[in-house]
This record gives structure tokens, C-alpha cells and sequence, in this order.
């Protein structure tokens, strides 16, 4: 009697575990509609955020290649205007262009304002001696410190990209020229070689030259 009261408990405890995993599965399968919908238009939401970001990165790169299209087109306006205003002002002189390595392409520019001048440059990669022998000397640091060690021939012109800092020691044996990346620090530069004094302010000087 007592095994009959046991088995029937456990059949009563079946059903109901029964009924309650039907009815779990019931209410999943109940939901898995919504849940599938809901993860369709989770889908659609995030496709459309990144046809968004497509087209903005697009639309941005296609403004930056406008940009520097523009300021190319105004480089090359800037440099015949510099070639304009330095052509035979520097004729017969003879430069001696130091260069730091690895940025050769760095004096391109530099190298046809000086040929334009009329100047006769002479580039080297190598160390600049101690001392100037009869040319300028005219030492063209890219500013990543490779010359920073270098002992600078006393009256040498050294051209900067930037402000030039970091060079106070040269103070007292070169002409610094900063911002030569810019036409107006190509024009201080020019103006050094022509004078011999590096302008104090060169837009006052170009100023000056261009007339009122």
C-alpha cells in the first residue's frame, strides 16, 4: 500500500512537471514571433546607421581631397609669386645645402626657389663642416633632431618647418629661419642669403618690396 501511495505521488509530480514544461515551451514558442521581429528590425536599424556613416565618410573624404586640391592650386599660386620676386636676386651666388637624412624631398621646393634666384646649390645628405668654405652654407633641419648633435658652421642659415624651437644654442653661430614649410618663411630665407641679415619682419619686408 505503501509503494502504491509512492508511485502515485511520482506520477502526480510527472504531470505537473509535465504540464509545466509544456506550458514553458508553449509560452517561448508564443514569443519566439516578437523575438524574431524585434531582431529584424534590429537589423534594419543598425543597416541603416551604417549607410549613414557610408555616406558621411564619403562625403568626407571626397572634402578632403577638395581641400587639398585647393591648397595645391594655391602652393603653386604662392610659388610663382616667390619665383616672381627672387628671379636674379641671388644671381652668381653659390650655396652649399645641407640636408638632413632621409628628407631629401623636403628641399625640392627650396632647391628650385634657389635656381629661380639664380643661385647655384650644391646638396649633400652628409655632415656640414665646422666651418663655411667660400659658399653660404644654408642647413635645412626637417626638425626630427637627426641634427640636433651637429656642430653648425659659424654664419650658416639654418631653415626650420614650424617655430624652430629647441634651437637657442645656434643663436650664437647661425641665422635661424623658421616656418620654411610656408611662402613667407621661404621668403625670410631668400631675403637671408640675398642681405646677409635675416629680417626681423618679413611680411613688413615683403611688404615693402611689393609697394603700395
Amino acid at each position: 500500500m505503501l509503494v502504491d501511495i509512492r508511485w502515485h505521488l511520482l506520477s502526480l509530480i510527472a504531470i505537473f512537471l509535465a504540464l509545466g514544461l509544456g506550458m514553458l515551451i508553449g509560452t517561448q514558442i508564443a514569443h519566439s514571433g516578437a523575438l524574431e521581429a524585434e531582431q529584424m528590425r534590429l537589423a534594419e536599424r543598425l543597416e541603416a546607421s551604417l549607410t549613414a556613416l557610408r555616406g558621411e565618410n564619403r562625403s568626407l573624404r571626397e572634402e578632403l581631397t577638395s581641400a587639398q586640391e585647393a591648397l595645391g592650386h594655391e602652393r603653386a599660386f604662392s610659388d610663382l609669386v616667390l619665383q616672381a620676386l627672387v628671379a636674379g636676386t641671388l644671381e652668381g651666388m653659390s650655396v652649399d645645402v645641407y640636408v638632413s637624412p632621409g628628407h631629401a624631398t623636403a628641399a625640392e621646393r627650396l632647391l628650385r626657389l634657389l635656381a629661380e634666384a639664380g643661385a647655384q646649390a650644391r646638396v649633400s645628405t652628409g655632415t656640414p663642416p665646422g666651418e663655411m668654405a667660400g659658399a653660404a652654407t644654408l642647413v635645412l633641419w626637417a626638425g626630427d633632431g637627426v641634427m640636433s648633435s651637429v656642430a653648425i658652421p659659424t654664419g650658416a642659415v639654418v631653415a626650420v618647418p614650424g617655430a624652430g624651437q629647441g634651437l637657442a644654442r645656434l643663436g650664437q653661430r647661425a641665422d635661424v629661419i623658421p616656418a620654411v614649410e610656408t611662402p613667407l618663411g621661404l621668403w625670410a630665407l631668400m631675403e637671408r642669403l640675398r642681405t646677409g641679415v635675416a629680417p626681423k619682419d618679413a611680411a613688413a619686408v615683403l611688404k615693402e618690396r611689393l609697394g603700395p
